[in-house]
């Protein structure tokens, strides 16, 4: 008997290559729609949970599903989902045929609109600590930069950006990762400022991310089509800039391709 998986990574890493590649793709739309969502497994599918229950997606031995988990929400875009495979509380969709990324951002949005209705007006995210590695302080620990203090709020700030963000070492920097590498802190102690480092993972890949990014506060300078450097300068700096910084960080992570997938 086969075991449950026990986190969306788990249940997506044995799946063939397509069915992995469109429901990542998924995973980072429905994170990009709702970044305070906690991702989690619920009935052996990967979900993801914002004051209850929010959405959950998997993969059939014909074809990959989207679950609304709501049969009102489904109703209430009928006409959005003309032409789709569906039964109740499903939305059927082939790998190479993905749901458009409008369509799954408007029922993500109206489950947490739903959601939220039956907690009260406000919704409020289940709190929980950064996730800061331990191997990532070590490293940091001997390092004496001037804005050492602000180095480990830029931390935190990056991974409050998505739950789903992890920390590790990479390259010898704090590094960050959801299914590929995409930032790394520079921390030159000789230099007395910081820079985030967005790029496209360790696979040297063709990816364009360039011109798809929304960048309202010109936090941003390009190296290259596909790796931007964001200079953070200190403490009042990094406190100006954190809801710009976070918003760009989530929009990185929705520009990626997923594993297995061509740029």
């Amino acid at each position: 008997m086969k075991s449950r998986p026990g986190s969306i990574d788990e249940y997506l890493l044995p799946l063939p290559g397509e069915q992995r590649a469109a429901l990542e793709r998924l995973r980072r739309i429905i994170r990009a729609a709702a970044p305070e969502a906690a991702e989690c497994i619920s009935y052996g599918l990967p979900a993801f949970d914002f004051n209850g229950k929010l959405v959950a997606f998997g993969a059939a031995a014909k074809h990959c599903a989207l679950y609304p988990m709501s049969t009102a929400v489904m109703e209430a875009h009928e006409r959005d989902l003309e032409g789709y495979s569906l039964s109740k509380g499903t939305i059927r969709f082939q790998p190479e045929e993905p749901l458009p990324e409008a369509l799954v951002r408007k029922l993500v949005r109206a489950r947490i609109a739903e959601n939220a209705g039956r907690h009260g007006a406000v919704a409020k995210p289940r709190s929980s600590p950064p996730r800061l590695d331990p191997a990532v302080s070590a490293l940091l620990e001997p390092v004496n930069h001037p804005l050492a203090k602000d180095l480990h709020q830029l931390r935190r700030l990056v991974l409050e950006a998505n739950p789903a963000i992890r920390e590790a070492v990479k390259w010898n920097r704090p590094s960050y990762c959801t299914s590929v590498f995409f930032a790394t802190i520079n921390h030159v102690p000789v230099k007395d400022y910081l820079e985030l480092v967005l790029h496209t993972g360790a696979k040297k890949q063709s990816l364009k991310v360039q011109g798809r990014i929304d960048d309202p506060a010109g936090l941003i300078k390009w190296a290259a089509p596909d790796r931007a450097v964001v200079r953070i300068s200190g403490a009042v700096h990094l406190r100006a800039i954190k809801s710009a910084l976070q918003a760009l960080v989530r929009q990185w992570i929705t520009a990626l391709p997923a594993p297995d997938t061509p740029a």
